[in-house]
């Protein structure tokens, strides 16, 4: 008598879902990461372009929540690639999560506390508005 349990693979376990949210200290660790190439992520500002213009944090792309869907949008965050949002504090950015999710991008992550966290907490010398 065989051990049929012994001959079948273990199912391979499904890629972990991408966490809702870090911190603004964890994205500037994955920017690092990103900048020394071990790491791989869009990183896109869901604010308005005038709000862009007070403040940004290096190494994002301008996508309007108004245009989160849009084609331009599509080609600087393709659905297949890891996406993280940001906006000012991060409502728009939760609910550019939560579209972006239900339109089928499938690792998709916000900053807690938008870029206000990350003028307070990683580069104080942003300005805050």
């Amino acid at each position: 008598m065989t051990d049929e349990s012994a001959a079948t693979p273990a199912p391979t376990p499904a890629p972990a879902p991408a966490a809702p949210s870090l911190t603004a200290p964890e994205l500037a660790a994955r920017l690092a990461a990103r900048e020394q190439g071990t790491d791989d992520f869009v990183l896109v500002d869901v604010r308005e372009p005038w709000e862009r213009e007070l403040v940004a944090i290096p190494g994002s792309a301008l996508v309007p929540l108004s245009s989160i869907l849009s084609d331009a949008a599509q080609e600087i965050m393709p659905r297949d690639e890891t996406v993280i949002v940001h906006c000012h504090h991060d409502g728009r950015s939760r609910h550019a999560r939560e579209v972006l999710l239900q339109a089928g991008w499938s690792n998709v992550t916000f900053v807690e506390g938008g870029i206000d966290a990350w003028a307070t907490e990683v580069d104080p010398s942003q300005p805050r508005y």
